[in-house]
């Protein structure tokens, strides 16, 4: 899909606890002028959302690309937001950990992996979430009035006027979460596949009001709900 062009290696301070190390392909991508290839490595602090975010942001800001986790723990105590035009990868052993020092950051519409637009031509592959339920306060499942309503682990959705579209996710493994394994709303052309999803306490995948779906090859275990649940207004 992608073709490498040149490469350069750049290192960032990561905070006050490591350097981590990004590594820069620039990449010739049909109808994307300047997508990048961008690998980050976990850096040991709790807040690793924040080099990923950075790099999502390189590649948002170049008009797309693909970010690659390396092997490791990522500790995160806020959201990863991933944003049209991203493909974002990862080692098997590459594994997003909700921080066990985190506040309840994530409810409503904010995921373990999150947006904040109507995503377009997302794929996401390859490496682990792991919520941490066990680690955090048993009342982070809820929010008000709602029980297991709180960290999802991948959220993704566009809205009534412009749908999401063209998503992917497949190859993920995602448990110990107290709702969804994934969620998606709003959204037109999405493909969910091969993925194992364990220990997610509300659904294990759950669409609402999704155009033109997919589903195949995914276990699913120890959902307290139904495993997959979708809405009558989706199509899948």
């Amino acid at each position: 899909m992608f073709s490498r062009l040149s490469s350069k290696k750049v290192f960032f301070q990561a905070g006050l606890k490591g350097i981590f190390a990004l590594t820069i392909f620039f990449m010739c991508v049909p109808g994307v002028a300047g997508a990048l290839e961008l690998t980050v490595s976990p850096t040991g602090a709790n807040n690793d959302q924040t080099v990923i975010n950075n790099a999502l942001e390189a590649v948002k800001n170049a008009g797309g690309g693909k970010v690659t986790l390396n092997a490791g723990i990522y500790k995160v105590d806020n959201t990863v937001i991933i944003w049209s035009n991203t493909n974002l990868t990862g080692s098997p052993d590459a594994v997003i950990l909700v921080s066990p020092t985190s506040s309840q950051w994530f409810v409503n519409s904010i995921g373990i992996i999150s947006c904040k637009e109507s995503v377009k031509n997302v794929e996401i592959f390859g490496f682990q979430i792991n919520g941490n339920l066990g680690a955090l306060p048993a009342s982070y499942a809820n929010t008000p009035g709602h029980d297991k309503d709180a960290e999802r682990c991948i959220i993704l959705h566009g809205n009534t006027g412009d749908y999401a579209e063209n998503i992917k996710i497949h190859d993920m493994k995602l448990y110990d979460s107290f709702s969804d394994g994934c969620y998606i709303y709003y959204a037109k052309n999405v493909k969910v596949y091969n993925n194992f999803i364990s220990n997610c306490q509300h659904e294990g995948i759950f669409w609402s009001v999704v155009i033109g779906g997919e589903l195949f090859n995914n276990k699913v275990a120890h959902s307290a709900l139904p495993s997959l649940y979708i809405v009558p207004q989706s199509h899948a």
